[in-house]
């Protein structure tokens, strides 16, 4: 029979180890809350300065628009569209190099240089096949390009997209247009007509007549000069044009821009591969 003092004992014993494993274990949780706080500061870090990218430049941040790259406003996707009225009309005859590339095998580039792929249109200066080779292509060294913007933009660089390859139907003298609408129209430097590009082309004059209201002290929209570049390189690279500092002086935005081909490098067709138009200051966004 065994003792009163050793069941006391056998007994005490368990209590003594519940009691020590209900008290509260200060240094675990003290732990556990230092790590839980210095996840959530590093967190608060990243989430303020985000990802580092090391290798690359980005380019000037757009004003008002908050982006941080350049903004392309006569892109397709961007919802920028070609006016067929003010636009010369796509050359419908086969052109066999509208895509450039190289072939190994003989019958496979024999078979592709007889196949016409998609169409020439206008649209392929604004950016909508996936291709960046494709070509617009119009007869003759003379034609209009005329865009309509989703908004009113002040534009400052107009690029010529570069093609990668020197062909004589690139453009060798162009002239740019933007059309300014009331009451915008009434800060136009009446100076910024004096310009070295020559004449007004007459198809952009009639469709933007307006009949003057009571509201309006002037009815009419009007074309401005925008810049012009008479030597462009015909080797296909990409060709940058300063618009004229009167135009962004007056902080003047556009809804259409047209570009007026003059000549090109000899060829019976003129080929335009892109237009680019960007912007510092998007008044639409104030």
């Amino acid at each position: 029979m065994a003792s009163p003092r050793l069941n006391s004992q056998m007994f005490a014993g368990p209590r003594r180890d519940a009691r020590l494993q209900g008290r509260p274990r200060l240094a675990g949780c003290s732990l556990y809350i230092l790590i839980v706080l210095l996840v959530l500061v590093l967190f608060e870090s990243y989430h303020r300065l985000g990802p580092v990218d090391f290798g690359r430049s980005s380019p000037t941040p757009v004003r008002c628009s908050k982006v941080a790259h350049p903004v392309n406003h006569a892109e397709f996707s961007r919802g920028a569209r070609v006016i067929d009225s003010l636009t010369t009309a796509s050359l419908d005859i086969p052109i066999p190099d509208l895509y450039s590339s190289t072939f190994v095998d003989p019958d496979a580039k024999r078979q592709a240089l007889t196949s016409h792929g998609p169409p020439s249109i206008p649209e392929a200066a604004l950016g909508l096949f996936d291709d960046a080779r494709a070509l617009w292509f119009f007869a003759g060294a003379e034609g209009l390009l005329t865009v309509a913007l989703t908004r009113p933009t002040l534009v400052t660089t107009v690029r010529l997209q570069g093609h990668g390859v020197a062909r004589t139907c690139l453009p060798r003298h162009i002239n740019v247009w933007g059309l300014v609408t009331p009451p915008d129209e009434q800060r136009i430097p009446w100076n910024l007509f004096d310009w070295p590009g020559g004449e007004f082309p007459l198809p952009l004059r009639a469709p933007f007549e307006r009949e003057r209201s009571y509201f309006t002290s002037s009815a009419r929209p009007r074309w401005v000069p925008m810049g012009h570049s008479d030597h462009i390189s015909p080797t296909g690279n990409s060709t940058d044009i300063s618009v004229m500092s009167a135009v962004v002086t007056a902080q003047l935005p556009v809804h259409v821009v047209s570009i007026e081909f003059k000549r090109n490098w000899g060829a019976e067709y003129t080929c335009f591969s892109g237009l680019g138009l960007f912007d510092s200051l998007d008044v639409s966004g104030i």
